[in-house]
């Protein structure tokens, strides 16, 4: 099997777990922002940490942004797949197995977007 085989068949064979992660991530997201929203406006220190750090690396992200990160990065894994399966031989068995990759991927993508949707409204 060739490279790419082993590039689906890694997403499809750990897509659950990422799906579960994913779920307990997200579902903390919530209860993370209100926990820094507290903090930043009861714990003087953490508030002092945190904008020495974000002004001792210019152009970084913050805290916020970096929780954020996982969530935004399942788009671009998905769209990863789907320009490595250009550049992979149609021919090849292992087309199959980057498909069901990218569906899987998908999947997980629409179910974080939906429950980040429901604990946004």
């Amino acid at each position: 099997m060739k490279i790419q085989g082993h590039i689906g068949q890694c997403f499809v064979s750990h897509s659950k777990n990422m799906r579960k992660e994913y779920r307990s991530y997200v579902g903390y997201m919530d209860a993370s922002k209100q926990e820094r929203i507290y903090q930043r406006e009861e714990n003087d220190r953490f508030t002092a940490f945190l904008k020495l750090k974000e002004r001792s690396a210019p152009g970084r992200q913050g805290l916020d942004g970096l929780l954020m990160a996982p969530v935004q990065r399942l788009p671009r894994i998905s769209l990863l797949l789907k320009q490595y399966k250009k550049e992979v031989d149609q021919e090849d068995s292992a087309t199959s197995e980057l498909d069901e990759a990218i569906e899987q991927v998908h999947k997980i993508t629409l179910e974080v977007d939906e429950f980040t949707a429901v604990q946004n409204s």
